[in-house]
């Protein structure tokens, strides 16, 4: 029957037709339940696993929150391998240290969403922005002192 119906077609029909077919055969009918992923449900958690069902849930040591046009706390201290969190409560934002020891870049996400974290292995006092639009030149900045 495939190949009558292929004879009325023309030929780039026949190759999308080839390739739907083959793609059928290929497919395997698994419908089984998968378990959920491992982590935590908490999406600010540096474990999360969307769908999971887990409440051992994973944090950096210290947590900033990320919202429009500000970080807070905003100025703060830790020690020396202490973690750093960032949390977005909304909107688009990232987290880009201008002036430190290290650099580190942190890539933007959308919220409500895990920034990232970071572990700051060098003291110096490291000051952020949000690198997005405008969103520093209206507050979006953060100083941490590591001692």
């Amino acid at each position: 029957m495939v190949i009558e119906l292929l004879s009325f077609v023309n030929l780039s029909m026949k190759k999308i037709l080839i390739l739907l077919l083959l793609f059928c055969i290929s497919c395997d009918n698994d419908y089984s339940v998968s378990s959920p992923p491992d982590g935590c449900n908490d999406l600010f958690a540096l474990n999360y696993g969307r769908g999971s069902d887990e409440n051992s849930c994973e944090y950096a040591d210290h947590t900033v929150e990320a919202g429009n046009y500000y970080y807070y706390p905003e100025n703060f201290g830790i020690n020396v391998g202490e973690s750093v969190q960032w949390n977005n409560l909304s909107g688009y934002h990232d987290v880009v240290v201008t002036s430190g020891p290290v650099n580190v870049d942190i890539p933007p996400v959308s919220g409500p969403a895990l920034i990232g974290s970071y572990t700051f292995t060098v003291a110096g006092t490291y000051e952020y922005i949000c690198s997005i639009g405008g969103h520093a030149s209206q507050g979006m900045v953060g100083i941490i002192h590591v001692y």
